[in-house]
């Protein structure tokens, strides 16, 4: 999901060179991100792992800091039910990937487009997929 951040998170991502510039407001561009709570699920996050409908998401720990050694300030830590019309958004790849984790859900009028991979890559040794 291609989605716009908060005014404030734009000023924050734009200072920090978090996002470059583009259409969404405060003249940033959208975080592109996968989707993995949708309305009326149970998500809870905290620092070892987010966790969705009692089942946590590997690879979902969140980061104290950022890569260049900033304070990374995170989504409220406990029991949120995903509420009409929005999502949470978050890249298990990378702990300091900029999403709900920090910006907590996402709603339907942030959205700017939706993003399906083409093709992907495991890595070195491994079958890429279609």
């Amino acid at each position: 999901m291609a989605a716009c951040v908060s005014v404030e998170a734009a000023a924050l991502g734009r200072a920090r060179g978090y996002l470059g510039a583009g259409p969404c407001v405060g003249g940033v561009q959208p975080v592109i991100k996968p989707v993995v709570a949708l309305t009326g699920d149970v998500v809870e996050p905290g620092p070892e792992a987010i966790i969705v409908n009692g089942q946590p998401l590997p690879g979902s720990s969140s980061a104290e800091v950022d890569s260049l050694g900033l304070s990374l300030p995170h989504a409220v830590w406990g029991r949120h039910v995903v509420g009409a019309d929005q999502f949470w958004l978050v890249s298990t790849r990378v702990p300091n990937s900029w999403d709900s984790r920090y910006l907590g859900p996402f709603s339907r009028s942030q959205v700017r487009a939706v993003a399906w991979p083409v093709w992907t890559w495991s890595g070195a040794g491994s079958e890429a997929s279609r």
